[in-house]
């Protein structure tokens, strides 16, 4: 990637935080830095594989613990809490999202305001998106199957997120050294890699 197109990155990334594919790999503009992730090796995918089925082995001796399917229907049960209405809920979001996408790709540059609606608008359904996967993700975290898929996906971007370190000479840097550190890291950063990864594997798996 040239350098001109990392600044196209930071030029745009006053707005949703601009993300660019290119080669199988997640650019993205993240707190003053330029990040990207990529698809994991096959070897990588291997381990982390037989990492996740180790995990999948010791939830299922853990006490009480539940599938997914039943954690919904006694949250439901015993709390009124429905989660596929959350769900219907954030799919509704996501279309209009994408709705509201179109339109902006529909607008001339000359027509500031209407340009300025829509990203009004994507802020605002984003806020709300945010919101809604926040809550569902807390109710569902103690399902086998979030803890498993968790645990993967951190696992796999905890090795395939890099940061541009010379963008001159195209030099990148792992960004955390360990699955530890990975865990440590308190920062938005690695909850934003896990997202692009995992959006970056559905995009080409697709």
């Amino acid at each position: 990637m040239k350098p001109e197109v990392f600044q196209d990155i930071l030029n745009e990334s006053n707005f949703l935080n601009a993300e660019l594919i290119q080669d199988n790999k997640f650019h993205f503009y993240h707190e003053g830095g330029v990040y990207r992730v990529r698809m994991p090796k096959q070897k990588e995918l291997s381990e982390v594989n037989k990492a996740k089925n180790s995990f999948y082995v010791e939830l299922l001796k853990t006490p009480n613990a539940l599938s997914k399917d039943n954690l919904k229907k006694l949250l439901k049960e015993s709390q009124g809490i429905d989660i596929e209405v959350m769900e219907l809920e954030l799919k509704e979001l996501e279309e209009s999202l994408y709705k509201v996408y179109l339109d902006l790709a529909g607008k001339k540059d000359a027509n500031e305001e209407g340009i300025q609606k829509c990203k009004d608008k994507v802020s605002e359904i984003n806020d709300k998106r945010f919101k809604l996967i926040e809550k569902i993700s807390s109710y569902l975290t103690p399902s086998i199957e979030v803890q498993i898929e968790n645990h993967y996906m951190e696992q796999l971007a905890s090795i395939c997120t890099d940061k541009l370190e010379n963008s001159e000479k195209e030099e990148w840097k792992k960004v955390w050294n360990s699955f530890e550190e990975f865990m440590n890291d308190e920062s938005t950063l690695r909850l934003y890699a896990v997202s692009l990864l995992a959006k970056l594997m559905m995009g080409v798996n697709a």
